[in-house]
């Protein structure tokens, strides 16, 4: 058992603490570096700026941003109906009920 002892007091003097795991110091000076380099994070970031730009380009036009509207409008107004729709044959199921209970 001695030598497993001296080889966790040596990971955990190069910073290293049981399981393998690092320090939380050096995982944060890695992953700085990391986001320096261009890393996974870095191209996320512009991955969404150019997303976001791209966005706000394309809905610069008043004239599209109207058409979308309307378009939306019309779903809405679809959606509406097909609520109404369900809240009748909901009330009506109730009455039923109600009735044969009665």
């Amino acid at each position: 058992m001695g030598d497993n002892e001296e080889k966790i007091e040596s990971k955990a003097e190069e910073g290293y603490v049981s399981g393998g795991e690092e320090k939380g110091a050096e995982k944060k000076d890695k992953k700085k570096k990391k986001n320096k380099e261009g890393g996974a994070d870095g191209e996320k970031k512009k991955s969404k700026e150019e997303k976001k730009q791209q966005i706000k380009d394309k809905y610069n036009d008043v004239d599209k941003l109207k058409a979308k509207l309307e378009k939306m409008e019309a779903k809405i107004a679809t959606l509406v109906e097909k609520k109404d729709e369900i809240v009748r044959l909901i009330k009506e199921a109730e009455d039923n009920n109600n009735n044969s209970n009665a």
